[in-house]
């Protein structure tokens, strides 16, 4: 979830697949969404509108898995650090399930 409408805004938290967010307003490709205390942007690809629910007016968005490319060969890691032990390495150009992001790493299956 980001700051501004922006994906080179700074991060506000992390959003994971199935968490539930609530609807403020939309862009042409962002969500503004509340989420555990906290006011952010997240990308329209990265979530579902799975109820347009009219509880308080407003309405329930739910965090979905996105899917990527990569760019490059890459090591996928145990945790988010570079000191972190390869799991596997994913070569250019394969896809691959995007759970979720910390800072500049993305959490993926």
């Amino acid at each position: 979830m980001r700051k501004a409408a922006d994906a080179s805004s700074k991060s506000v938290d992390v959003v994971t697949e199935n968490d539930k967010l609530s609807f403020i307003s939309d862009t042409e490709d962002w969500y503004q969404v509340e989420y555990d205390g906290k006011t952010g942007y997240v990308m329209k690809s990265y979530v579902d509108l799975v109820s347009a629910e009219s509880t308080g007016g407003t309405e329930t968005l739910y965090a979905s898995a996105a899917n990527g490319e990569t760019a490059e060969r890459v090591n996928m890691r145990k945790t988010a650090s570079t000191g972190a032990s390869i799991v596997k390495v994913v070569d250019k150009g394969r896809s691959v399930k995007i759970l979720g992001e910390s800072g500049s790493w993305y959490k993926v299956e």
